[in-house]
């Protein structure tokens, strides 16, 4: 099949995953249980053509067969269906341009942010008992959410659509990072989110110190160990920091708690209620109904999704070589996953980039990287 037509039977269904993950954070956009079930059937028909026209081994056939029952597995026994959409999305990919991908989710985003924010202050300023009840108020600091449903989800839309806008850089210049901290810093006075403003200053951090240092060797085998053994050590620490809880370390229930906004402790009490998992927990099933607000996606597989998503995960960091391409790629995965101890908007494909650019370091290792150095 030619490239072109490769790309565009991979960009439609992923153009409506973006949207439908965008929009079940919205507030402007409700879409009933019928509309839902057509538009994911429509995805799940579109990825499965490319994935048959993609001449799949009959290896990776085995292997994503296996991987494929584990995601339709969650589905139906949580209802949960990202694990399927990330896995079809992924598997899709081969001989799909990245590029042209990371430029619709840009496009998409912006559209969503743009619309949104323009009703926003349109109400803002001529219908405000309108937004008032949106506006979140405790007393310490005022957050807009730009009717979306919490700030953070703005905020992660907009600091992962700078990262897709930064990946698409071959070299990232003073300029461009002086507009996206701007930016950066203009959506943490409107949220009041700081996760991600923390992740952007990280982010700076790790790429340029491989700007400066001299033995890029030695930059080049810390991004990649980094990259490989990531997830393992925030699953650890998650779950370590939540059975310790419990023993009243003050580090623990008084700084960290107080630091991560109390999800530490909502750590402690979904382990402590329902345990560590390494299949799906379907008795975990409504952590929020329970009043936890469990937002680290490490312990919402310990307790709820199951220990196995983690392990699949780890087992793509064991697949990428260690070389010096895909650099920025790494870092991006990198970046991920810390923000995953704090925030879980980013493991869904369709809200954030990253874990698919993981995929494709995989499923498309042998094509040259344009942003790896």
């Amino acid at each position: 099949m030619k490239k072109n037509n490769n790309d565009i039977l991979y960009i439609i269904p992923f153009s409506l995953y973006c949207f439908m993950s965008l929009s079940g954070g919205s507030r402007l956009i409700e879409l009933g249980n019928s509309i839902k079930i057509i538009l994911y059937a429509i995805i799940i028909l579109l990825f499965g053509i490319k994935i048959v026209i993609s001449k799949l081994s009959i290896r990776e056939i085995c292997i994503y067969t296996m991987i494929g029952l584990v995601s339709v597995y969650a589905y139906i026994k949580l209802e949960t269906i990202f694990f399927l959409m990330n896995f079809l999305a992924i598997i899709s990919l081969k001989n799909v341009d990245i590029r042209k991908v990371v430029k619709i989710d840009i496009a998409i985003k912006g559209i969503f942010l743009i619309t949104h924010a323009t009703l926003y202050i349109i109400d803002y300023f001529f219908d405000y008992d309108n937004i008032e009840q949106f506006i979140i108020n405790d007393g310490k600091r005022i957050r807009h959410a730009l009717y979306f449903k919490h700030p953070n989800i703005v905020n992660s839309m907009v600091f992962w659509m700078i990262m897709d806008i930064l990946y698409l850089k071959q070299n990232i210049k003073f300029k461009h990072i002086l507009i996206s901290s701007i930016t950066i810093g203009i959506m943490y006075e409107i949220t009041k989110s700081r996760t991600m403003l923390i992740l952007f200053i990280i982010f700076l951090f790790i790429y340029y110190i491989g700007k400066i240092i001299k033995n890029k060797s030695l930059y080049y085998n810390i991004i990649n160990t980094t990259r490989k053994y990531i997830i393992e050590f925030f699953t650890i620490l998650s779950i370590a920091i939540g059975v310790l809880y419990k023993y009243n370390m003050r580090f623990i229930t008084t700084f960290l708690n107080a630091l991560t906004s109390g999800r530490i402790y909502y750590s402690y009490a979904a382990i402590n209620d329902f345990g560590i998992n390494f299949l799906c927990n379907a008795k975990a099933v409504n952590l929020e109904k329970n009043l936890l607000l469990v937002d680290n996606f490490y312990i919402r597989c310990a307790v709820l999704y199951g220990l196995i998503f983690v392990f699949l995960i780890m087992i793509m960091t064991k697949l990428i070589k260690k070389d010096n391409k895909f650099i920025l790629d790494k870092i991006m995965f990198i970046i991920l996953a810390i923000s995953l101890f704090s925030e879980y908007f980013g493991i869904i494909i369709g809200n954030a980039i990253p874990l698919l650019l993981l995929g494709n370091m995989i499923i498309n290792r042998n094509k040259k990287a344009k942003n790896n150095k």
